[in-house]
């Protein structure tokens, strides 16, 4: 559904984005998370088969469907930068209407919860005019 009136630049990119989901689907990280593997960074834990994330402290943080689906491709994709229209394309499978501003809402929210200074990200940092990096080594197990 697009919402009325629409833009032409949201249409375009919601059929490339629906194009892509379709080419991906069933790609090795995708299997690795569904078998319930772990990933760790900064002393954060993340279990992909119960979509949990776990605080240096050993608490649990409890994390919205779209908060839990940046983190995951951030983890993923360790390293690069991720321009909005791609965290879109990888976490845009719940139905929502999706728009560039909710990628920087949703990295918004998911830094007030593991940064140590969200003003000071050094986790997802900001890459200016490209989009977000996630900046810390992941361990998998």
């Amino acid at each position: 559904r697009l919402p009325n009136p629409f833009e032409p630049r949201g249409l375009l990119g919601r059929i490339k984005s629906v194009i892509r989901r379709g080419e991906r689907r069933g790609g090795p990280s995708e299997a690795r998370e569904a078998a319930g593997t772990v990933a760790r960074f900064a002393g954060w834990r993340v279990d992909f088969g119960a979509r949990r994330l776990v605080s240096p402290a050993g608490e649990s943080v409890r994390l919205t469907p779209r908060e839990f689906d940046l983190i995951s491709a951030f983890i993923r994709h360790r390293g690069r930068v991720l321009s909005r229209e791609l965290l879109l394309d990888l976490t845009s499978d719940h139905g929502a209407d999706n728009f560039d501003r909710s990628v920087d809402v949703g990295v918004f929210r998911l830094r007030r919860k593991i940064e140590a200074d969200p003003g000071e990200p050094a986790i997802i940092t900001t890459v200016p005019g490209s989009g977000y990096a996630f900046v810390p080594e992941v361990e998998w197990s």
